[in-house]
């Protein structure tokens, strides 16, 4: 082998290095981050993984009407659902008013009238459901699905404003709704509480650190002044 064909190859090897370490850093960059967003429930039978900050909320808190088409595409509320019996499990996708943050925002007097929402869901083997408005559903059952034994399928939920709405675009009206997960008993899936502690000490640590770096900062300040 030349000099040259030697030079050519040891950069190529290189290069090849740290594109493959650069790959793999992002990779475990992504599921940490991911991790962190993760929101887990649990019932008798299923484990269920919300893939957004927000959990189980769905949220409008300003009118954009948009055609089917863009609300399709739009940005959807994603979760996982896994069974964890060795036979078939039956269970119903559900959504409700999310009465916790009504009260919050203190919007219950400008909630989004439920027919100009409208909704579809889109499961793993299925195509997406009939484009329907909230006010169709009926009992707050957006579907119904069976998941095999030990199986886990995604399921993706996307809400918008319909195009032939009446209502001003860009008003500040809200809309506060909450995905539940019922098995054919109606027990609904309830929030693991193992995981809501490990986020809560989580937070609590960063606010700790946080105090901590102020309080040096502040006492760095202060001998700066004195000197």
């Amino acid at each position: 082998m030349t000099i040259r064909k030697r030079y050519f190859f040891r950069n190529g090897l290189l290069m090849g290095i740290i594109i493959l370490l650069a790959v793999f850093s992002t990779y475990i960059i992504y599921n940490m981050f991911n991790k962190e967003r993760h929101v887990n429930y649990i019932s008798k039978s299923l484990d269920i993984v919300f893939h957004e900050k927000t959990g189980a909320q769905i949220n409008i808190t300003k009118i954009t009407p948009v055609v089917d088409a863009v609300g399709l595409s739009s940005k959807g509320y994603s979760f996982t659902v896994t069974n964890n019996l060795t036979i078939p499990i039956t269970f119903k996708i559900k959504l409700v008013d999310d009465k916790k943050q009504i009260k919050l925002d203190n919007c219950k007097e400008d909630i989004i009238p439920k027919d100009n929402i409208k909704l579809s869901i889109n499961a793993k083997n299925n195509k997406d459901s009939e484009i329907q408005t909230i006010d169709m559903i009926e009992d707050n059952i957006v579907g119904e699905y069976t998941l095999p034994a030990l199986a886990s399928y995604d399921y993706t939920i996307r809400v918008w404003i319909k195009n032939d709405t009446e209502l001003v675009s860009g008003s500040k009206k809200h809309y506060h709704g909450l995905i539940q997960i019922a098995e054919l008993d109606d027990s609904i899936a309830i929030i693991d509480e193992s995981t809501e502690e490990k986020n809560i000490n989580r937070l609590e640590e960063q606010e700790e650190t946080e105090e901590k770096d102020k309080e040096i900062d502040e006492k760095d300040k202060e001998n700066e002044e004195k000197s």
